[in-house]
C-alpha cells in the first residue's frame, strides 16, 4: 500500500473525537484553559500529555494517580514536563490493552497525526466498548442462537455482538433488512432509521422521514436528527454515514448500544464463573493487546485456544520464530479441533525453542483450556520478554530473578536509603514505599514525600496503616514510574498481595530506567527557564538515548483495522 496513503489523516475522525473528549473531559477543571477542543487547533494541544492522561482514566478509572500529573499553573509547562505526562500517558494506555508499538512521546510533541489518531481512536474504542458483556447486560443472552452457548457468545468479538444486536432490534421493528457490515449496508440510512426508532424511550418521537429524501446526505442529517434526540448523534456525520466509514459509524452503534441497549432486563444473569475475569487474566489480556497481537484478546483462555493468538504473540516477541505455513487461521467445522490442537502443538514446540519449560504441558492443554497450564505459558514469556529487554542494555550474560533484587539492594544501600528486602514477598515491600525510595534513587528529587503514606525515618514499614493507605502509596509508585520512563504492566494489588512473578516485572522495568538512566548524563530542570542542563559532562562513548530499530521504524505505520463483516448464515432470519 502507497505509504501516503497510510499516513493519511481524515478531517472527520480528527473532528469526531474532538466532539468526544469535548463531551467527556469539559467540566474538568484542570483543562479549562484549552477547553473546548476546536478541529484544525487540536494536535498541538496533546503536547503537554495532561489531556491525554485524563482521558486514560476515562477508559479505565484510577490508571493515572492524578498526583504525579504536572498541571498548568500560570505558564506552559517546560518541554521535559511535557515529556513526562505523555510518557505516563502512553505508559499507562499500555497498561489498559492499548497497542503503543511505534508510539512514543516524541510522536505527540512533533504532531504525527496519523499515530496520534491510531493512539486515540484505542482508547475511544476501548472505553465505548468496555460494557460490552454478559456481565454487565446479562440480556445480551437473547443474541445466542438456539445451538450456541455462551461460550459462544465470550468468543465474539464486540464488533459482531454489536451487529447482531443491531439485527435483533431491526427484527422486533418488523424491518426485513440486516445488517453484514458498518459500511455498504448503513449508506442508505435504513437500519440506522429503523434502529434509532426501535431502541428510543416511548416518550421520545422518533420518525423516519429520512426515507422519504432522495439525496444520502440529506437523508443522512435526518437520520441523525432523530439520533440527537437520544443524546447519541457523537462521531458521525452525514457525510461518514453517506460513504460508510467504518471507524465512525462502529463507534456511532457502539454508543447508541451503550446509552440504549433495548434489551429485556428478565434474563437470568449469565454464571458468573463463565464470564468473570481474575486481575491475572485482565493484566495477560492486556499485555498481550499491548504488543498488537492479532485478532485482539477478549477473554484469555477462550480467544487463545485456537493457537492463533499465542503463535501471534510469540512472533511478536521472537519475529519469524512461528512458521505461519503451518498455522491454519480458519476452521471447517468437520476438521475444526485437529486443527486447533495443531496450532497449540506449534506453540508448544516454539515456546521450548525460546527456553520455556513446559514440563507435563502439551498443546491439547492449551485447547482445553486448563488455566494452570496456560498461566505458567504466560508468566514464563512475560519473565523472558521482560529479561530479553535488560539484556540488551546489559549485554554478555544471563540475568536472573536474584540479580534484579541484588541491584535494588544495593541501589538502596548505596544511596544511604533505609528500606531494604530480600525477596520479592518480603513484607517490607507491601506499602509501596521501597518502590519510591528507588524511584529517588534513579531520578533523585522526582518523589513528593509528602504524599506518601507511613514513611519511617527508621526504614521499618508502619504497620498501623490502612490497606487503603498502601494501595495509595502503590498506585501513586506506579504512576510515577511510568512517568519516569518505566513500562509497568502490575496493578497496585499486585504489590499489596506480594505476588512475586508481578513484583518481579515491577523491579526489573525499574532497573531498565536506571540503566537507561545511567548511559545518559543527569538532567535538573531550573526554575528560571524551564530548562535542564547535565550535571555531568557526557562522557566520550557514553550510549545515546534508545532508538528506535531499522524494523521499527520501518513498521512505523498506522495499522488499519480490519472491517468486520457477518456471513449470510450469521444473519439472523426475520
Amino acid at each position: 500500500m502507497d505509504k501516503r496513503l497510510k499516513h493519511s489523516v481524515t478531517a472527520e475522525e480528527e473532528a469526531a473525537y474532538v466532539n468526544w473528549i469535548n463531551k467527556l473531559l469539559k467540566p474538568d477543571a484542570d483543562l479549562k484553559f484549552m477547553m473546548p477542543l476546536e478541529t484544525g487547533k487540536f494536535f498541538p494541544k496533546l503536547k503537554d500529555g495532561l489531556l491525554l492522561c485524563k482521558l486514560v482514566n476515562t477508559v479505565q478509572a484510577n490508571t493515572i494517580d492524578e498526583r504525579t500529573l504536572n498541571k498548568r499553573e500560570d505558564k506552559e509547562l517546560s518541554i521535559f514536563k511535557k515529556h513526562e505526562n505523555l510518557n505516563l500517558a502512553v505508559n499507562s494506555a499500555r497498561a489498559i490493552g492499548v497497542n503503543t508499538t511505534n508510539i512514543h512521546a516524541e510522536d505527540f510533541l512533533k504532531e504525527r497525526a496519523h499515530l496520534i489518531l491510531s493512539f486515540l481512536r484505542q482508547l475511544i474504542i476501548l472505553g465505548l466498548f468496555a460494557r460490552l458483556d454478559l456481565k454487565s447486560h446479562p440480556g445480551l443472552q437473547v443474541l445466542l442462537k438456539p445451538n450456541e452457548e455462551l461460550s459462544d457468545f465470550i468468543k465474539m468479538s464486540p464488533e459482531k455482538i454489536l451487529m447482531r444486536w443491531v439485527n435483533y432490534q431491526l427484527a422486533l421493528a418488523k424491518c426485513k433488512r440486516r445488517m453484514k457490515n458498518f459500511t455498504k449496508d448503513v449508506q442508505d440510512c435504513e437500519i440506522f432509521s429503523n434502529l434509532i426508532r426501535q431502541i428510543a424511550p416511548r416518550e421520545v418521537p422518533i420518525t423516519m422521514d429520512a426515507m422519504i429524501e432522495p439525496n444520502l446526505t440529506k437523508r443522512a442529517d435526518i437520520m441523525l436528527d432523530q439520533a440527537n434526540k437520544l443524546g447519541c448523534r457523537d462521531f458521525i456525520t452525514s457525510r461518514d454515514v453517506s460513504t460508510g466509514n467504518y471507524k465512525l459509524c462502529l463507534a456511532f452503534v457502539a454508543n447508541l448500544f451503550n446509552n440504549h441497549p433495548s434489551l429485556p432486563i428478565d434474563v437470568l444473569e449469565a454464571p458468573e464463573e463463565k464470564i468473570e475475569e481474575t486481575r491475572e487474566e485482565k493484566t495477560f489480556r492486556n499485555w498481550i493487546n499491548s504488543l498488537g497481537v492479532m485478532p485482539r484478546v477478549k477473554y484469555l483462555f477462550p480467544d487463545l485456544q485456537d493457537g492463533i493468538v499465542l503463535c501471534g504473540l510469540l512472533d511478536k516477541m521472537q519475529p519469524k520464530s512461528v512458521d505461519w505455513t503451518k498455522v491454519k487461521k480458519t476452521f471447517k467445522k468437520a476438521t475444526a479441533k485437529i486443527d486447533k490442537r495443531e496450532n497449540c502443538v506449534q506453540v508448544v514446540e516454539v515456546a521450548k525453542g525460546f527456553g520455556v519449560s513446559l514440563v507435563g504441558i502439551g498443546g491439547a492443554d492449551i485447547y482445553d483450556m486448563k488455566k494452570n497450564a496456560i498461566m505458567s505459558l504466560l508468566y514464563q514469556l512475560l519473565h523472558k520478554q521482560t529479561m530479553s529487554i535488560l539484556l540488551k542494555l546489559k549485554p554478555g550474560g544471563k540475568i536472573q530473578d536474584k540479580d534484579i533484587i541484588q541491584w535494588a539492594a544495593t541501589k538502596l544501600k548505596d544511596n544511604e536509603k533505609k528500606r531494604t528486602f530480600k525477596s520479592f514477598t518480603d513484607p517490607n515491600l507491601v506499602d509501596g514505599i521501597a518502590i519510591l525510595e528507588l524511584l529517588e534513587c534513579i531520578k533523585p528529587g522526582r518523589v513528593s514525600w509528602g504524599l506518601v503514606k507511613g514513611y519511617t525515618d527508621s526504614g521499618v514499614p508502619d504497620a498501623n496503616i490502612s490497606d487503603e493507605d498502601r494501595l495509595s502509596n502503590i498506585g501513586y509508585a506506579i504512576s510515577l514510574s511510568r512517568k519516569l520512563g518505566a513500562v509497568i504492566i502490575a496493578l497496585p494489588e499486585d504489590v499489596l498481595e506480594l505476588k512475586p512473578k508481578m513484583m518481579m516485572t515491577i523491579f526489573a522495568s525499574l532497573m531498565t530506567l536506571d540503566t537507561i538512566t545511567a548511559e545518559n548524563p543527569p538532567e535538573v530542570e531550573t526554575e528560571e527557564t524551564g530548562t535542564r542542563t547535565s550535571k555531568r559532562k557526557s562522557k566520550k562513548g557514553t550510549s545515546s538515548p534508545i532508538k528506535k530499530s531499522p524494523e521499527a521504524e520501518e513498521e512505523e505505520e498506522e495499522e488499519e483495522e480490519e472491517e468486520v463483516e457477518l456471513d449470510d448464515e450469521d444473519v439472523e432470519e426475520e
